[in-house]
């Protein structure tokens, strides 16, 4: 009887020694977990990309625009930068007033554009697909230079009014509307200054 309870004692630390070699066995199986790269755009605030994104919005861009970029951050990210990050809120204050520069610059070019004002070809396919200028008499060849596009020069016209107003917001002293406090030439405006007493 006793040789059987030893050979019962035996049994568990048997099984636990084997439990514990297939522990042991599974653990050294398993690959190292390995650091995945980062996916996905930076969130870390760095003066590289600050600068890259402002660099961008200096040249006209807006901020969706330059946000869309999957290299940049997102919008939320830049408008959280703006709210913490004093050195960066003064680089894209700079960066936004060089802005309006540039869309007056986008202006003189809109203006200056006439290719498309004028819609002589478009014209003459109405009248004969098949003539040509050749074919047509002198004063036809002027009145069809003479016609004017009015859908582009209005669309011009919105994009440059357009450009005109956001510049006259990113930098007003320079682009905005210049208000003078005069009043009348019969009633002019007095400035009134009265001591009071206490």
């Amino acid at each position: 009887m006793a040789a059987k309870k030893k050979a019962a004692k035996k049994k568990p630390a048997r099984k636990k020694a084997a439990k514990k070699k297939r522990v042991q066995k599974k653990t050294a199986k398993r690959p190292a977990k390995k650091v995945a790269k980062k996916m996905g755009r930076p969130s870390t605030y760095t003066q590289a990309i600050a600068t890259k994104v402002c660099t961008q919005l200096a040249m006209g861009k807006s901020m969706r625009t330059v946000c869309e970029d999957p290299k940049l951050p997102s919008m939320r990210t830049v408008f959280n930068w703006l709210a913490d990050k004093d050195e960066f809120l003064q680089q894209y204050t700079r960066a936004k007033a060089e802005a309006a520069d540039v869309l007056v610059d986008e202006m003189l070019e809109i203006a200056d554009d006439t290719t498309s004002d004028r819609y002589f070809k478009q014209l003459l396919r109405t009248l004969d697909p098949d003539m040509t200028v050749a074919e047509l008499s002198d004063n036809a060849v002027i009145a069809l230079l003479a016609a004017k596009n009015p859908e582009n020069i209005q669309r011009s016209r919105l994009r440059v009014e357009a450009r005109k107003w956001i510049a006259s917001k990113l930098k007003p002293k320079k682009y905005g509307d210049k208000i003078t406090h005069t009043g009348d030439e019969d009633e002019p405006i007095h400035m009134v200054t009265r001591r009071i007493k206490r």
